[in-house]
């Protein structure tokens, strides 16, 4: 089990135990930074992110540009497979995935991990709490603090998330698709906070 990811917070809060179930029908796909998917790819599968930063959203026909209505760091589940009735049902209906930094997606067959899931209490609970905190917590606070308050929160939001998933620093360019707003307003918005905030970005 000699894995590069195994510190991502999905994998360290299982027991020893489960993870030597789960790592031999790990299958880990990589995708660039830029890259474009859709997240019915991974509808049927099983699929935890392992590393990186996506976001989810719908492409502007117009434009062109991702609006952005989802964010997904190491440790995040980013599909159960079916799983869970109707868990990610909404996060799956053909909303388009950027890969804001390299990603590496752990995917596993859902026949594999059904048996596990339906086998394991400690096992099904961890996936409860994984869907819990990032399709309802994470996804509720994003959506308060990025779509229903001014640019400074959502950039500040930008910011808090990634401190706390111990993300490098991004790019006023990367920060703005995340917060759905142009470049220039997040560059004067992060002079705002380093003079307000400083603690921030210590």
């Amino acid at each position: 089990m000699g894995c590069d990811f195994l510190s991502n917070p999905f994998c360290a809060g299982l027991p020893d135990e489960l993870r030597a179930m789960l790592c031999p029908v790990c299958h880990i796909k990589r995708y660039a930074q830029g890259q474009y998917c859709s997240q019915e790819y991974w509808k049927n599968t099983f699929a935890l992110l392992l590393d990186g930063l996506m976001i989810m959203g719908d492409v502007d026909p117009a434009t062109g540009r991702i609006l952005t209505n989802g964010i997904a760091s190491r440790g995040t589940l980013i599909s159960d497979g079916g799983l869970i009735t109707g868990a990610l049902a909404q996060a799956i209906e053909d909303r388009s995935v950027l890969c804001l930094l390299d990603c590496s997606v752990a995917t596993f067959s859902s026949v594999e991990i059904g048996r596990i899931f339906k086998s394991n209490m400690e096992f099904a609970v961890h996936v409860f709490e994984n869907c819990m905190q990032n399709c309802s917590v994470e996804k509720s606070d994003m959506m308060r603090e990025v779509g229903s308050k001014d640019a400074y929160a959502g950039v500040r939001y930008v910011i808090r998330y990634c401190r706390r998933h111990n993300i490098p620093q991004l790019t006023h360019a990367q920060i703005a698709m995340i917060c759905n707003r142009s470049r220039t307003t997040v560059t004067e918005i992060m002079h705002k906070l380093i003079r307000a905030e400083p603690e921030l970005f210590c």
